[in-house]
């Protein structure tokens, strides 16, 4: 074979297809002949082309490995797989055309694991290249497992050899042909000749002779040439069905084989059997048959049999499997090859059992399916299928049924006709008969009411069928003459229920109401007329248009039910909220409604809870939203009153400064109190209490409400009233309502006046409040007074004699003040005034000695130890870190939850443990204290933690014990609570 590799292939046709595989696949190939000319080049990669082939230095290791991969082929390997020194993979494999080495198809600049982008960073670095041009010409090179490399290498490599073989069929079929033109040629100019010698016969016969033989001569040449062209033919025809063959593999296994023995395969058998493709060429295909199955396979072969059949298959691993054969013989090589083609069906046979099964299934179903009678019928209407519920249904066993006709056995007689007539028509168009409700007829010969539904079945290679399904309605036809008998006896039960009753003649507008409907409005019995628009003339104008939609919807079947609310007016003028119900109780015959039926129920008081209901929800909302408010305004206050709290512990009282800040303490505290307003709605749980002093609250309280008004405040409360131990901002909303409502009860102006005592009350106390020490405070103003009858509810949730009142006031000053274990009561007299008296727990000490004594327990005892204090607030961690270093102690701070778990752990492992850790609730977008204080405890159970919080109403400040804390204290706060709380927790 003299031609080269260029000249075998169909370059420009080639390029393509390996155009398309790397669109397919991202897969860079080269066909490259022994002369290193490049044929065709598909996606060679940018950090080739651009990088290592122009620079001076990596385009020698370039060189280099083209050298050793060139060398490496030379080695008759069947393909070589190379590592360059720069970190990509080439991959190559011989073309080899009868024996003669013509080329290499190259697979290359590629990976077979994702790459170490620092050796490339490096390598970048080393030889000057852009490090992100670079990097980035990296990443665009694809990453090919070895497994599939080599296949795809294999691919390409088949694919050009093949054509390559192909192209040279063809060439040698044209050189055939050439010759033959030629020898054609050759016997026209020898006709000639002939021609000449001829007319010269007479003259030398002998002449004649040597010509006849040289003829014959040529004509065993063209013979011979004929017979080279048609054997090129044959090559070239097993040439392309190899290919074909071997190559249209996506649907299983393909070999060819001679006497068993496997000359070529595709990826497919290997993949069916677990052999390699070089394990299955040489290898004896009949040894891929389990050995029971094995001889009818050979004999198949033998016999050329090409029909489709299923054996037993045996993988390389020894298991078996089902498998889908069919062999066909081809010419091969001069001689008969047969090529064989594997499916496994295994997949297949489990649908198919799973489709057999779920077949079973639903015959089964459709033969037991209970109150369902199914019946099948041949068009001649001989019965081939009676379930148990046609039988139950009917009377007939299926023994019976089976094989009989179907106008016999169900249809009655006059009904026989038509039916037939039915299925005629039926079988005719195609179209099933239209369900409907049938009256049959049973064994006994009684007819039973039936809804039948049909259906016109084509089964693959029989005539068709039909199938009816019956649904007995005996039973719901006696429930609806049971429905119409009851009709009346319901609307006269309707009329005891308190709810109004219309019947409404829907043809004719007429409509009647009952007494009960009349009296709901106001009206006498004849103030009504029998007619449907004195309903329609009484429905508020804003709400006709919905409530004649509705009842439309409800007529015309878009909605299933007719049920609405709306106002109706009453006689007076006024309007009731009404639900209106009803349903047709009456249809034609084409399902029109004719007569509708319903009642009308007064929820005017309903709908007055909803609004009150409403009004709840929206102060719940200011609640919620007012919690945040007062949250951020709490830390900000935090630091404020904090600050001022140190800062006089560090001015003499006769500093100029320290009546300022005394002030500035004041008004600090009236805008703690405005927070903890704010958080009235939004509290839940139980009070938040400390030692707070009555008389502070009151002149406060009472400064604050009536600034500006024409209300006298007076505050007669002696320093000897006993402190009491209560949520502040609670208790100083209950002073604050009180105040207002005398404030609203005195609009021409008056005096108020808060006094208290200490009182101790023994168990018999007429208002129930366990024995003990209180202190009673009173509220009393000069205003107009409460009756009797307005005296009894006033602390009733909703109840209010202002017009813009939600009369919620007082019932939270009831409530608080319970919670508080205390108890209000309250007198008045019409014209002259009303007093509200209060008893709540004391604590048996003033409220000046108590802050003296703690004071002085707190510097004497609050020396030495370490706390951790989290909180997100900086300006709150600082303030704190300076009362707490005043009072002796050292700090450590943190911004969150996880920091905190950290420090305490490190603190508690090095031998040096937090004495205690003050920790904020509520940490935005961290851990905050409760679920720090859990990893904490779960650390160290004898953790000293310590709770504060903006959101005092926040049930963990109040319950605080049974999240772990051992303390709580609400922002803001001073460093003598501070101090307190830590001197009684803090152990010595």
């Amino acid at each position: 074979m003299n031609y080269t590799l260029k000249e075998l292939l169909d370059i420009p046709r080639l390029r393509l297809l390996l155009d398309t595989l790397d669109e397919i696949h991202s897969m860079p190939s080269a066909i490259i002949d022994t002369e290193g000319s490049v044929l065709t080049a598909t996606a060679w990669q940018d950090i080739c082309t651009k990088f290592h082939r122009i620079n001076h230095d990596t385009e020698k290791m370039c060189i280099e490995s083209d050298r050793s991969i060139k060398a490496s082929l030379g080695d008759n390997k069947q393909h070589v797989v190379y590592r360059c020194p720069m970190g990509l993979v080439d991959s190559a494999t011989p073309i080899i055309i009868e024996g003669k080495h013509l080329g290499n198809v190259f697979t290359g600049q590629l990976f077979l694991i994702p790459p170490d982008e620092t050796q490339f960073i490096k390598q970048a670095r080393q030889y000057g290249f852009d490090e992100e041009e670079y990097l980035e010409a990296m990443r665009k090179v694809p990453i090919f497992p070895e497994e599939k490399l080599h296949k795809n290498l294999a691919f390409i490599h088949g694919l050009t050899q093949m054509l390559a073989e192909q192209e040279l069929q063809y060439k040698r079929q044209c050189e055939a042909e050439e010759r033959l033109r030629k020898n054609e040629e050759t016997l026209l100019a020898l006709k000639d000749t002939l021609q000449e010698q001829y007319e010269e016969l007479q003259v030398n016969e002998e002449s004649l002779r040597e010509q006849n033989d040289e003829l014959h001569a040529t004509e065993e040449m063209l013979r011979v040439q004929i017979e080279n062209f048609e054997t090129s033919q044959k090559l070239l025809k097993e040439s392309e069905e190899r290919f074909r063959i071997l190559h249209d593999a996506t649907f299983g296994g393909l070999f060819i084989h001679q006497n068993g023995i496997i000359l070529d395969c595709n990826q497919g058998l290997s993949d069916i059997t677990g052999f390699s493709k070089e394990e299955l060429i040489g290898k004896n295909g009949f040894e891929l048959i389990a050995p029971g199955w094995r001889d009818g396979v050979v004999q198949n072969s033998q016999s050329g049999f090409d029909q489709r059949y299923e054996v037993e298959g045996l993988r390389k691993d020894g298991t078996s499997y089902p498998l889908s054969v069919i062999g066909k013989n081809i010419p091969y090589k001069g001689g008969t090859a047969r090529v064989i083609e594997y499916r496994d069906i295994t997949e297949q046979n489990r649908v198919k059992e799973l489709l057999e099964e779920s077949e079973e299934r639903f015959h089964s179903l459709v033969l037991n399916i209970p109150n369902i009678a199914v019946q099948g019928y041949t068009l001649d209407g001989t019965v081939i299928f009676w379930n148990l519920a046609s039988e139950m249904l009917y009377g007939y066993s299926a023994e019976e049924a089976m094989n009989s006709n179907l106008l016999d056995l169900i249809i009655p007689q006059e009904m026989k006709s038509e039916m037939a007539g039915a299925i005629q028509q039926m079988t005719e168009t195609g179209a099933p008969i239209p369900p409907g409700e049938l009256l049959l007829k049973r064994k006994d010969g009684s007819r039973v009411p039936v809804f039948s539904s049909h259906a016109l079945v084509h089964p693959f290679g029989r005539q068709p069928e039909l199938f009816c399904l019956d649904i007995d309605l005996t039973e719901r036809k006696q429930a609806e003459e049971a429905l119409r008998e009851s009709e009346y006896r319901w609307k006269f039960a309707i009329e005891g229920s308190g709810d109004g009753v219309w019947d409404w003649n829907i043809l004719s507008d007429e409509a009647k109401y009952s007494k009960r409907w009349k009296e709901m409005l106001g009206y006498s019995e004849n103030d009504i007329l029998p007619t449907n628009q004195e309903w329609v003339d009484r429905i508020h104008p804003d709400d006709r248009s919905y409530v004649a939609k509705t009842m439309q919807d409800y007529l015309e079947g878009r909605t299933e039910i007719y049920v609405t609310e709306y106002r109706l007016r009453c006689k007076d003028g006024s309007y009731k909220w009404i639900l209106g119900r009803g349903m047709v109780v009456s249809r034609s015959e084409d399902s029109k409604p004719l007569r509708m039926i319903g009642t009308h129920t007064d929820i005017t008081v309903r709908k007055e809870h909803e609004k009150e209901q409403l009004k709840i929800e929206k102060l719940e909302s200011l609640g919620i939203l007012a919690g945040g408010i007062a949250h951020d305004f709490n830390n900000i206050l935090t630091g404020i009153i904090g600050n001022i709290s140190l800062a006089q512990i560090f001015l003499d009282a006769t500093h100029r400064s320290h009546k300022p800040l005394v002030e500035a303490e004041k008004a600090s505290i009236r805008a703690t109190e405005l927070a903890h307003q704010l958080l009235t709605f939004a509290r839940g749980g139980e009070p938040v209490k400390k030692v707070v002093s009555v008389q502070n609250i009151a002149k406060e309280t009472i400064s604050l409400v009536l600034h500006g008004s024409n209300v006298k405040g007076n505050v007669d409360i002696p320093d000897s009233v006993h402190a009491i131990e209560a949520d502040e901002g609670q208790m100083s909303q209950v002073f604050h309502n009180i105040i207002i409502n005398a404030t609203q009860a005195m609009p021409g102006g008056g005096s108020l006046t808060i006094t208290a005592q200490n009182e101790s009350l023994d168990a018999a106390n007429t208002i129930a409040l366990p024995a003990g020490d209180y202190v009673r405070i009173s509220f009393i103003d000069q205003g107009c007074g409460i009756s009797e009858d307005n005296l009894k509810k006033i602390f009733d949730p909703y109840f209010t004699t202002k017009s813009a009142g939600n009369g919620l006031g007082l019932a939270s000053v009831h409530s608080i003040v319970s919670r508080h274990g205390g108890h209000i009561a309250v007198s008045s007299i019409t014209g002259k005034g009303t007093t509200f008296t209060i008893h709540l727990p004391s604590i048996g000490e003033t409220y000046a000695k108590r802050q003296t004594s703690s004071a002085a327990q707190t510097i004497r005892n609050d020396k030495g130890g370490s706390i951790l204090v989290m909180d997100d607030e900086k300006m709150i961690r600082d303030m704190t870190t300076e009362m707490l270093e005043y009072i002796g102690y050292k700090v450590t701070t943190c911004e969150n939850g996880a920091e905190a778990i950290t420090l305490y752990k490190t603190a508690s492992e090095s031998g040096a443990a937090f004495s205690a850790v003050i920790m904020d609730l509520t940490i935005p977008g961290g851990m905050g204290g409760k679920e720090t204080a859990e990893q904490i405890l779960a650390f160290d159970p004898m953790a000293c933690l310590l709770v504060s919080s903006g959101y005092s109403n926040d049930p963990i400040m109040s319950d605080y014990s049974t999240y772990g804390f051992s303390a709580a204290v609400a922002k803001p706060y001073k460093i003598i609570e501070l101090g307190q709380l830590l001197s009684a927790i803090v152990k010595g």
